[in-house]
């Protein structure tokens, strides 16, 4: 089985005037329990387990574009898996 451990960002995509390069800035990092939980689910099962940050992901090409679409096909391209979000 596939697990993906997610890190969905607050995004309100009818906000228009919002610049998420610098709310990106002030965004914490992947909560430490959750991390904890990756690496014992990856050394102790046979799970596949995925842990992902979608501002981290699709931050490269948001800083491009300037498109909030772009976080949202970071979370589709991973549809696939058996999906945890938090």
């Amino acid at each position: 089985m596939k697990i993906l451990l997610m890190k969905v960002p607050e995004i309100d995509f009818e906000e228009r005037e919002m610049n998420y390069s610098e709310v990106c800035l002030g965004l914490s990092p992947i909560p430490l329990g959750i991390a904890s939980a990756f690496v014992i689910f990856k050394k102790h099962t046979d799970h596949e387990i995925i842990l992902c940050d979608v501002f981290l992901e699709g931050f490269e090409e948001y800083s491009r574009t300037n498109d909030r679409q772009v976080f949202l096909k970071v979370i589709d391209s991973k549809s696939e898996m058996s999906i945890l979000i938090f």
